[in-house]
């Protein structure tokens, strides 16, 4: 009997103790969207998971269980490549149309130059790895990515930077009462009479947009550069978003506003902050020998001071 239960508590230590084979597919050149994740990577590797990161953006000083496979930032070219997009200057595109579909009139400047990457093609077609979990975005350009899902036959956790979009909400049977919620196109401290029924009309323009016009784009990108074994079989992609099995929000109940989520939505914003470190020697002499006072501003990590 002593014996019986010795063998029953060591199978069950090592079912427990297995570790699961993760790969983060974020290859686009867009910081912000990484690093509000970042520290789920790290600590996945340490908790004993193999984790696979294909991105722009390596470690700065390598940890066991993670590796990258690194992709060439892009971030110069697809600027330039804003210049002539479809004849038209996108940084011309302004108000609601581009609230309405910015993300997706950006697409064929980030997706054209990085699917074609010779790194990023080997790594779709010829990697012959196994991954039990995949992680990646969900909405800005990246829904294509979810074929990997089918590649591997592996759980898909959508990486959403925003709030909850209405497709991905259908995708994942999540509610989201839009007589209530407001789109993340409506800054979040306005608070007039107008942002109620602006925000149906962006959250249905959304949708239409993305089911009549947008998604089509994004299969025939799955069609043109995921060719890996199997691919001539990939489901439509309405059915690769809704294998999501897990979706994490960038965001945080005190900078948004309340809305029912299921349990397969979880909200991590501010996973990213760090202490406090001293600043350096410069500026801080800077800042303190400043008559008049010092105004910090940031336009986050897609707006370089050499756009000025």
């Amino acid at each position: 009997m002593k014996i019986a239960l010795l063998v029953v508590a060591l199978s069950l230590t090592v079912c427990c103790s297995l570790s699961a084979n993760i790969l983060v597919m974020l290859p686009l050149p867009t910081f912000s969207h990484f690093n509000g994740y970042a520290p789920i990577f790290k600590e996945l590797a340490r908790k004993g998971h193999n984790v696979t990161v294909v991105s722009p953006y390596p470690l700065k000083t390598p940890m066991a269980n993670y590796t990258d496979i690194v992709i060439p930032d892009l971030y110069d070219t697809i600027m330039a490549g804003f210049n002539n997009l479809g004849n038209k200057d996108i940084r011309k595109i302004t108000g609601v149309i581009f609230k309405l579909f910015g993300f997706h009139l950006m697409c064929p400047a980030f997706l054209d130059p990085i699917l074609a990457l010779p790194e990023l093609q080997r790594f779709i077609n010829e990697d012959k790895s196994h991954f039990d979990l995949i992680m990646t975005e969900t909405i800005f350009c990246s829904q294509a990515f979810h074929a990997l899902g089918h590649k591997y036959n592996a759980h898909v956790i959508a990486l959403q930077p925003v709030g909850m979009t209405l497709p991905m909400a259908e995708y994942t049977g999540n509610p989201l009462p839009i007589t209530y919620t407001l789109h993340y196109g409506i800054q979040a401290d306005s608070n007039s009479l107008w942002d109620q029924p602006l925000s149906t009309l962006y959250y249905l323009a959304d949708y239409l947009g993305w089911h009549l016009y947008f998604k089509a784009g994004m299969e025939k990108y799955i069609r043109d550069y995921f060719k890996y074994p199997g691919s001539e079989n990939v489901p439509p992609l309405d059915d690769l978003l809704s294998n999501t099995s897990f979706v994490l929000l960038d965001n945080h109940i005190a900078l948004s506003f309340p809305a029912p989520y299921l349990p397969n939505v979880a909200l991590i914003g501010g996973m990213s902050i760090k202490e406090a470190a001293p600043l350096p020697q410069d500026l801080e002499k800077f800042m303190k020998e400043s008559k008049d006072g010092v105004v910090f501003f940031s336009w986050g990590s897609h707006y370089k001071s050499t756009n000025m």
